[in-house]
């Protein structure tokens, strides 16, 4: 008699027969929609009520089935087949709704779940080292900062869940603060982006999405250690109850610091490092639309112990602490108000604080007090209101259009600003016009509308080209300019240590782009058992009055913001996509030839990627292999006559590599990892032209790893 109240779904893989867990069923009942989620056995239970709707099927990895039909069947059977999930992943970074990414009309690269697991990715560091096109540069105090298709950090707008990510040092987010353990996908979307995100998105974006909780109940642990003195705990949580869904992540990555000849030196290299974050989401789920809530928080202390000062009366060390605080609030509204019409609101409240505290350490009472020279404490906090929203109205089935509005306002308090508080406002407004010309051509201009309070922002317009060319070509152009604003930092912080002496600019210039861009994807060969596809991007880069850290007093490690007079760079890069059976492979090559005059020398960046994914099915096991090669990169320094900047310094080459195999236990719930990072054992580079020295490292070095290491990871999924 029970029986008879429900339906039973099972849900499992063509290949293999293994129930699928977190298989999404959609119900299509006349104009309402519901979504049911499979457990770890890849059962559903469905009210018998949904008798007469139609349903899909949906899970990550596997190909969508359509117009399923149930008629007298109570127990129903569904079998997906594996795709290639390289080649046909959801985004919805700059679109109004999600679409495919082959068929949105920017260029997507999207690093979805099963990437990072099989990265086993930290970090967005991590999770970026293995882009083509990327280059990282990592800084003890400061942090890891990236620099994209030769368009520094500075200009590259990190959001989490679409809202702009606060807290910059050094004109970057530390990529390394983002743990990616509750991260559903990252969509990367290069080239100018300002037309929708505003300042900050001249160079592109990077939208990290966080998982929303499809299960009635899920707990997930994660444990990771590496023989460089890393430790990482992570564990997640999330339910489902009725339209509420919840789920929470919280992690603590330790790092005991390290130094490659003595470890037992207290004044060591890579400074020790201890961080939390804490993350959430809350949705609520009606037939019209979402309301999400997500708050993030991220506290990380870093320990920059000094030399040992030993003489006839003791032995005392200075030590530095810094601690950084990282706490977000934003609120989502996504309400569906008929077929055709939408709106979304996202609301956003963030807090960045910085501390320094700076102490005389007696090594011998082991006592420790502040000291009290000029600089040695400081606090600086950043909030950050960033209020966003559009609405989109679908006209025909060949037009439609998108209006939208932001707000963001930042408040700066600190010692080191000038006059200790600044306020900075921006108010600006867009609308995009996508046009569907044909089946194969569609177009898409937009325009923004800007004020700052500093500065008089131009009337900013972009416009995006798709063509759907024979054999299945697909090719994407695109004309933006781009502004961007000095921030409050490099206008008036300074930022003085042991390792670092940064000064302001006051009269820095805004920076003024145009960008082109053309793509083209091209399947190659798609058969059962070969998949290939090549992909290839050209990108021209004007930026008028750039604003880079240029080297001022080689001797004393002294570096200002400055503004390059006209920046110009064309990048080519090359993508193939190579799949035999379930084997998946990624070769990438780049080249960044920077175009500004720089004392008659010309720099060519040539970057080489490979990734490979070689799958054990027989041993539910599979081989992870990442390798890259990064050429010369320039440097940026300014001339002692006419402070003019230009780039008179270079990083030599390095490889990079990773290597790790990993195997499921327990159905599928546990995955244990084992690997080695850094195989060349790169430690740092030597800078080498006229600049003797790098921000990011002292003595004329730039730091890159602390050398070879060996970790394991492990990650246990209960479902219930």
């Amino acid at each position: 008699m029970a029986q008879q109240d429900f339906l039973y779904f099972k849900i499992q893989a063509e290949d293999n027969q293994e129930p699928i867990a977190i298989a999404k069923v959609n119900a299509y009942c006349a104009n309402k929609f519901t979504q049911f989620s499979s457990d770890s056995n890849g059962n559903v239970t469905i009210s018998i009520a949904f008798k007469n709707c139609m349903f899909s099927v949906e899970a990550a990895g596997y190909d969508t089935k359509y117009n399923i039909e149930v008629g007298a069947a109570k127990f129903i059977t569904i079998v997906l087949e594996r795709r290639n999930t390289q080649l046909q992943d959801i985004v919805v970074t700059g679109q109004a709704k999600h679409v495919l990414a082959e068929k949105s009309i920017y260029k997507v690269n999207v690093i979805n779940a099963a990437t990072l697991r099989q990265q086993a990715a930290n970090n967005l560091g991590d999770a970026l080292a293995t882009q083509n096109n990327f280059f990282k540069q990592n800084d003890n105090i400061l942090g890891s900062s990236i620099n994209m298709q030769g368009i520094g950090g500075q200009n590259i707008k990190i959001l989490l869940n679409g809202v702009p990510m606060n807290g910059r040092e050094n004109g970057n987010i530390d990529i390394s603060q983002i743990n990616v353990a509750n991260v559903e996908r990252i969509e990367i979307i290069k080239g100018p982006m300002s037309v929708l995100y505003g300042t900050d998105a001249l160079g592109g974006v990077i939208n990290i999405i966080t998982k929303t909780n499809t299960d009635n109940k899920r707990i997930e642990l994660q444990a990771y250690a590496e023989s460089n003195n890393k430790i990482n705990n992570n564990i997640s949580f999330g339910m489902v109850k009725k339209r509420h869904s919840f789920s929470t992540n919280l992690a603590r990555n330790f790092f005991g610091g390290y130094l490659y000849t003595d470890t037992f030196n207290r004044a060591q290299l890579w400074k020790p490092k201890d961080q939390y974050t804490l993350d959430a989401n809350y949705t609520y789920a009606t037939s019209k639309g979402k309301f999400i809530y997500t708050p993030s928080a991220m506290f990380e202390t870093i320990l920059n112990r000094g030399t040992p000062n030993v003489d006839a009366f003791g032995a005392y060390g200075i030590d530095e602490y810094y601690k950084t605080k990282r706490i977000a609030n934003t609120f989502i509204a996504d309400v569906e108000i008929d077929s055709t019409r939408k709106l979304t609101f996202s609301n956003n409240v963030s807090y960045y604080s910085r501390i320094k505290n700076r102490y005389a350490k007696d090594l011998i009472a082991q006592t420790t007090q502040l000291t009290h020279n000029a600089g040695d404490q400081d606090t600086s906090v950043f909030v950050d209101y960033n209020f966003r929203g559009f609405y989109h109205a679908k006209k025909s089935n060949q037009a439609s259009f998108m209006v939208g509005y932001e707000i963001s306002a930042q408040t700066g308090t600190s010692n080191k600003l000038i006059n200790n508080t600044k306020t900075v406002l921006d108010f600006a407004s867009y609308i995009s016009v996508p046009m569907v010309v044909n089946k194969k051509l569609s177009l898409q201009p937009a325009v923004r509308v800007a004020n700052n309070t500093f500065y008089k922002a131009p009337i900013t317009p972009s416009f995006n080209l798709r063509w759907a060319l024979p054999k299945q070509v697909i090719l994407r152009a695109s004309y933006a300019r781009g502004f961007r604003a000095p921030s409050l930092k490099e206008l008036n912080l300074n930022f003085v240590d042991i390792n670092h002496n940064i000064t302001g600019n006051d009269s820095l210039l805004p920076e003024k782009s145009h960008q082109l861009q053309l793509h083209v994807d091209a399947p190659i060969k798609n058969t059962d058992d070969w998949k290939i596809k090549i992909g290839n991007s050209t990108f021209y880069n004007i930026i008028s009055n750039q604003i880079s850290l240029a080297a001022v007093d080689v001797a004393r490690n002294m570096y200002q913001y400055a503004n390059v007079d006209n920046y110009k760079n064309i990048c080519n890069e090359t993508n193939v996509q190579l799949q035999y059976k379930k084997w998946r492979n990624n070769i990438g090559v780049s080249i960044n030839s920077i175009l500004t005059a720089d004392s008659g020398r010309g720099f060519n960046n040539v970057e080489l990627l490979y990734t490979t994914n070689y799958p054990i099915s027989k041993y539910k096991a599979a081989i992870n292999f990442n390798y890259r090669y990064i050429g010369k990169q320039a440097i940026l320094g300014l001339s002692t006559i006419g402070r003019d900047a230009t780039y008179n310094a270079y990083l030599p080459p390095m490889h990079l590599a990773d290597i790790n195999i990993s195997k499921q236990f327990f159905n599928n719930k546990l995955q244990v990892q084992v690997g080695m990072r850094n195989i060349f054992g790169i430690t740092s580079v030597a800078v080498k032209g006229n600049a003797n020295t790098s921000i990011h490292g002292g003595n004329g070095q730039q730091n890159v790893s602390p050398g070879r290491s060996g970790f394991v990871n492990a990650r246990w999924a209960i479902w219930q």
